[in-house]
């Protein structure tokens, strides 16, 4: 006998629709209520977990961003922390300017060793930063030109006293000489009036040459005090002047440091240290200047 197997899927299919309209409605409600369910919770699952992995993209990228900050400001406080370390070593040279002891080449090289450093800055700070410190830096450049050429002359000047006073110390070696000289002529009892007037005209004239190389060195020394006591006014004014051109450079560089300071505040305070110094240069340059005039008249 053929097996009719169209026949039996029909037969199959009628007797799977006979048992499911015996099941009851409210077990279809479960079914579907379970299956909506089961579907609700992996949904919101699945959306809870998005939003977790999101809020943990969220929060890595705001550590490395912390992280990223924390290491720049970092940086950028050591470049700050150094440049303002040396700018107040350079700065300091404009007052030693004044110092004729301290060798010219001495104060060049040390500003030459720190601009380097300072030149740093331009690495880490903003616009504001910058440009106050190039014109800082432009306003110390031109101060400093200016008053090297000054002191170049007082050091010539001074090199001058300096070569009449050796001259002095020869003359006066060969002045002691003569007289040792004449002492033994005269100790000797040697009746030679020649060989006495000669070494009497060599003390003379070694007497009249001290004399004379005295009074050049007299008025140069006075030539050079002269000119040395407005410019060390000169280099402390323009020292107190740079200072103040500080003020904005460093009110910036502390702003993108985020240690804010009122500029006004800031100014006040140095402005008032500044009165002092100014106050204090004035006593010591007038006291200098009268000993300088008793040591003369005495």
């Amino acid at each position: 006998m053929e097996y009719d197997y169209r026949a039996n899927m029909e037969a199959f299919f009628q007797f799977c629709t006979r048992q499911l309209d015996k099941i009851p409605a409210t077990f279809w409600a479960v079914v579907v209520g379970s299956v909506s369910t089961l579907t609700g919770t992996l949904t919101g699952i699945y959306f809870t977990n998005r939003a977790s992995d999101h809020r943990q993209r969220e929060q890595l990228k705001s550590d490395r961003e912390l992280s990223d900050r924390e290491r720049e400001m970092a940086f950028r406080k050591k470049i700050y922390a150094a440049a303002t370390e040396a700018i107040a070593l350079s700065l300091v040279s404009i007052p030693k300017l004044c110092d004729l002891s301290v060798a010219l080449k001495e104060i060049s090289t040390t500003y030459s060793n720190l601009s380097p450093i300072i030149a740093k800055v331009n690495l880490v700070a903003g616009e504001e930063t910058i440009r106050a410190l190039s014109y800082y830096g432009a306003e110390f450049a031109g101060a400093y030109m200016r008053l090297s050429q000054q002191r170049m002359a007082l050091s010539i000047l001074q090199q001058q006293v300096e070569v009449k006073v050796a001259l002095v110390r020869g003359f006066e070696k060969t002045r002691d000489t003569m007289l040792e000289l004449m002492q033994h002529h005269n100790i000797e009892g040697v009746q030679d009036d020649r060989r006495f007037q000669m070494l009497k005209n060599s003390f003379d004239f070694e007497v009249g040459r001290i004399a004379t190389t005295y009074q050049e060195i007299q008025q140069m020394t006075n030539e050079l005090v002269a000119k040395h006591t407005p410019f060390a006014k000169e280099c402390f004014a323009d020292s107190l002047r740079l200072n103040r051109l500080l003020v904005p450079a460093l009110v910036a560089a502390r702003g993108e440091l985020e240690l804010s300071i009122s500029k006004e505040k800031y100014a006040e305070i140095l402005y008032h240290a500044q009165s002092k110094l100014e106050r204090d240069l004035d006593e010591f340059i007038q006291k200098v200047s009268d000993a300088r005039a008793a040591a003369t008249i005495s």
